[in-house]
Protein backbone atom coordinates (compact mmCIF):
# COMPACT_ATOMS: atom_id res chain seq x y z
CA UNK A 1 0.00 0.00 0.00
CA UNK A 2 2.86 2.41 0.68
CA UNK A 3 4.00 1.99 -2.94
CA UNK A 4 0.59 3.13 -4.13
CA UNK A 5 0.65 6.19 -1.86
CA UNK A 6 4.18 7.01 -3.05
CA UNK A 7 3.17 6.89 -6.70
CA UNK A 8 -0.08 8.75 -6.16
CA UNK A 9 1.73 11.53 -4.28
CA UNK A 10 3.73 12.11 -7.47
CA UNK A 11 0.51 12.41 -9.49
CA UNK A 12 0.37 8.88 -10.90
CA UNK A 13 -2.81 6.89 -11.30
CA UNK A 14 -2.15 3.36 -10.10
CA UNK A 15 -3.55 0.41 -12.03
CA UNK A 16 -2.65 -3.08 -10.80
CA UNK A 17 -1.18 -5.53 -13.31
CA UNK A 18 -1.56 -9.14 -12.20
CA UNK A 19 1.43 -11.24 -13.23
CA UNK A 20 -0.69 -14.40 -13.03
CA UNK A 21 -2.85 -13.19 -15.92
CA UNK A 22 -2.19 -14.62 -19.34
CA UNK A 23 0.44 -12.94 -21.52
CA UNK A 24 -2.14 -11.67 -24.03
CA UNK A 25 -4.21 -10.05 -21.27
CA UNK A 26 -1.12 -8.46 -19.74
CA UNK A 27 0.09 -7.05 -23.09
CA UNK A 28 -3.38 -5.64 -23.78
CA UNK A 29 -3.30 -3.92 -20.41
CA UNK A 30 0.23 -2.57 -21.01
CA UNK A 31 -0.97 -0.91 -24.23
CA UNK A 32 -3.35 1.16 -22.09
CA UNK A 33 -0.68 2.29 -19.62
CA UNK A 34 2.09 4.87 -19.95
CA UNK A 35 4.65 3.19 -17.68
CA UNK A 36 5.05 0.43 -15.11
CA UNK A 37 6.41 0.21 -11.59
CA UNK A 38 7.65 -3.19 -10.42
CA UNK A 39 7.55 -3.25 -6.61
CA UNK A 40 9.94 -5.27 -4.54
CA UNK A 41 8.14 -6.19 -1.35
CA UNK A 42 8.92 -9.87 -1.18
CA UNK A 43 11.94 -12.05 -1.86
CA UNK A 44 9.54 -14.93 -2.48
CA UNK A 45 8.66 -13.40 -5.86
CA UNK A 46 12.13 -14.04 -7.23
CA UNK A 47 12.80 -17.45 -5.72
CA UNK A 48 13.56 -20.27 -8.16
CA UNK A 49 10.16 -21.79 -7.34
CA UNK A 50 8.40 -18.71 -8.75
CA UNK A 51 9.72 -18.67 -12.32
CA UNK A 52 6.42 -17.23 -13.60
CA UNK A 53 7.05 -13.82 -11.98
CA UNK A 54 10.54 -13.47 -13.46
CA UNK A 55 9.23 -14.65 -16.83
CA UNK A 56 6.47 -12.01 -16.81
CA UNK A 57 8.96 -9.29 -15.82
CA UNK A 58 11.07 -10.36 -18.81
CA UNK A 59 8.03 -10.13 -21.09
CA UNK A 60 7.23 -6.64 -19.74
CA UNK A 61 10.79 -5.50 -20.41
CA UNK A 62 10.73 -6.93 -23.94
CA UNK A 63 7.36 -5.31 -24.60
CA UNK A 64 8.62 -1.95 -23.29
CA UNK A 65 11.79 -2.19 -25.39
CA UNK A 66 9.81 -2.92 -28.56
CA UNK A 67 7.31 -0.18 -27.72
CA UNK A 68 10.10 2.36 -27.13
CA UNK A 69 11.83 1.45 -30.39
CA UNK A 70 8.67 1.60 -32.53
CA UNK A 71 6.79 4.55 -31.07
CA UNK A 72 7.68 8.14 -30.36
CA UNK A 73 6.29 7.74 -26.86
CA UNK A 74 8.45 6.52 -24.02
CA UNK A 75 7.26 3.67 -21.77
CA UNK A 76 9.27 3.88 -18.52
CA UNK A 77 9.88 0.80 -16.38
CA UNK A 78 10.92 1.25 -12.75
CA UNK A 79 11.82 -1.51 -10.34
CA UNK A 80 12.54 -1.04 -6.64
CA UNK A 81 14.23 -3.52 -4.32
CA UNK A 82 13.37 -7.07 -5.32
CA UNK A 83 11.49 -5.61 -8.28
CA UNK A 84 14.77 -4.22 -9.62
CA UNK A 85 16.49 -7.54 -8.86
CA UNK A 86 13.75 -9.37 -10.77
CA UNK A 87 14.47 -7.12 -13.76
CA UNK A 88 18.15 -8.05 -13.62
CA UNK A 89 17.47 -11.75 -13.14
CA UNK A 90 14.99 -11.77 -16.01
CA UNK A 91 17.79 -10.70 -18.35
CA UNK A 92 20.19 -13.45 -17.32
CA UNK A 93 20.14 -17.17 -18.03
CA UNK A 94 19.88 -17.79 -14.29
CA UNK A 95 16.15 -17.04 -14.11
Amino acid sequence: MSHVKFLESAGARVVPVDYTDGLDIMKKQLRNLNGIYIPGDSASLIEKTNIEYTHKVREILLWAQNHNEEDDLHFPVMGVGYGFLSMIRSQTKNT
